[in-house]
């Protein structure tokens, strides 16, 4: 049996002593000087974020009349031989230009900052500059879905505690726009515009790997407020898709790669070992199969999402130590037996509700988004759905819902399904009964919040002094 560690914020202390924060402090320092030196239209604002490899920060842009005109993400590594990632990350954000479901790096005017030092893969000395995210990633979102249970009871306004079916098949859809992505280049044509990803059925499907795909790397953007900058797309079903869900968007791609059969055995390895190992799809825990031609692919993409919609389902991370093989009934009614890395997903709801898992609320997800995802978790690579057998099964699901709410709208207030009183704690259990209140409450409760950045622990910390005594009145002010 599976068992499951909860996603919630750590607990810890922070650690302004530490040499991973003293680096990170390191880092920060080389990052104001580049541009501070270089610019006096951009004004440092905060820490969005920093690790073993380097940091994240804000900072405000400015015109020359003194006027604010937005906000930049600004990425920066300290150690030389950590670079590289940073100029991969480069070359593949240029790459992906104008993609709807990609983060985006941002071209300031040459004013502000001289473009020799920033996203420019080419240079050792660089800066990455993008776009920043207010309402942060999925890994914060379920943060704040698993804190809503503590806060719940002396809230007034009570937040719901976990994501609605029709909110999760949109999220689906977003994190497979955004793999379809990575596997096929978009026209020419697209470059004027935001481009939404498809599957372009006269090119073949290139071998490009993310090798971090975890909720980390998923950037909540926004609803979309201007529909006819997305390319080739009609009013109606840009609202269908992000109304309740603002657009998701694909970030760090330090490690992403394009596969090669013809690559060394060393080479290989190396790729193949890339990403966090609890991350890790079957493919990357086998040397043999690492070294087999085809081993990685749109297909590892694909079981990567799952394990993120595996996150999203329990707000929790499995333990990933074997497949299984569970009789499971296709979307087509076909009785069939899949090989599975998730057979949790697909036992029977009692045995679900009896296992307790996610609190008795994965027994509550309709089986055919559990066995959408239980299928992108198949051990072989070739039991795993194509990106356009995935896009069908999402896109007929989430206009299933749709259709469903439609015709709740249109039953009258005595015909409709009575919620329970704590609908917002306990998910219902007929998605169907799953009105657009619902989910629209659901994106007021996580999407529009006042106050969207992720706590600093450490935001006394940065600008104190190197030495313990003062580190430690710091810590007092705080």
């Amino acid at each position: 049996m599976a068992t499951f560690r909860l996603l919630e914020r750590s607990t810890r202390l922070p650690d302004p002593l530490s040499e991973a924060f003293l680096e990170a402090k390191e880092a920060l320092r080389e990052c104001r000087a580049l541009i501070e030196t270089n610019s006096s239209y951009m004004k440092y604002d905060r820490v969005l974020g920093w690790g073993e490899y380097g940091i994240v920060t804000m900072w405000k842009v400015y015109n020359q009349r003194g006027n604010h005109e937005r906000n930049v993400a600004v990425k920066y590594f300290l150690h030389e031989n950590e670079k590289w990632q940073l100029r991969n990350e480069i070359k593949w954000m240029k790459e992906f230009h104008n993609l709807e479901h990609f983060a985006q790096l941002v071209q300031l005017d040459e004013n502000v900052l001289p473009r020799q030092y920033y996203n420019n893969e080419k240079r050792t000395q660089t800066l990455m500059i993008m776009e920043v995210f207010p309402r942060c990633d999925l890994q914060e979102l379920i943060y704040r879905i698993n804190g809503a249970a503590a806060l719940n009871p002396g809230a007034i306004n009570k937040r719901m505690e976990y994501i609605p079916t029709r909110s999760l098949w949109r999220i689906f859809l977003c994190l497979t726009r955004a793999i379809i992505g990575l596997a096929y280049r978009p026209p020419p044509i697209s470059r004027n515009g935001t481009y939404r990803e498809v599957v372009r059925d006269n090119r073949r499907a290139r071998s490009v790997v993310h090798f971090d795909l975890d909720p980390a790397n998923v950037f909540i953007g926004k609803f979309d407020s201007d529909p006819a900058n997305i390319f080739g797309l009609g009013f109606d079903e840009i609202v269908a898709r992000h109304r309740y869900v603002p657009a998701l968007k694909l970030g760090d791609f330090g490690f992403s790669a394009e596969w090669k059969d013809r690559a060394d055995q060393l080479a290989k390895q190396l790729i193949g070992h890339r990403g966090k190992q609890p991350y890790y799809a079957p493919e990357q825990r086998c040397e043999t199969r690492m070294q087999s031609n085809g081993a990685f692919g749109s297909h590892t993409n694909v079981w990567g999402i799952g394990l993120i919609m595996v996150n999203l389902m329990t707000k929790s991370h499995p333990t990933i130590n074997a497949s299984e093989v569970r009789n499971v009934i296709l979307h087509d009614n076909t009785p069939y037996q899949i090989n599975t890395w998730a057979p949790y997903l697909v036992e029977p709801s009692a045995k679900l509700a009896a296992d307790n898992i996610a609190n008795g609320d994965l027994a509550r997800i309709p089986y055919n988004l559990r066995l959408a995802v239980a299928l992108c978790m198949s051990d072989d690579a070739k039991e795993r759905p194509s990106l356009d057998e995935l896009l069908e099964i999402i896109q007929e699901n989430i206009q299933r819902g749709d259709e469903a709410a439609r015709r709740d709208r249109g039953a009258g207030e005595g015909a409709r399904v009575a919620k329970p009183d704590d609908w917002y704690r306990t998910r219902l259990v007929n998605a169907d009964d799953e009105d657009d209140e619902l989910i629209s409450k659901f994106a007021r409760d996580y999407f529009l919040w006042s106050d969207p950045y992720k706590n600093d622990i450490y935001e006394a910390y940065w600008d104190a002094a190197e030495d313990a005594g003062d580190v430690e009145d710091a810590g007092d002010a705080q």
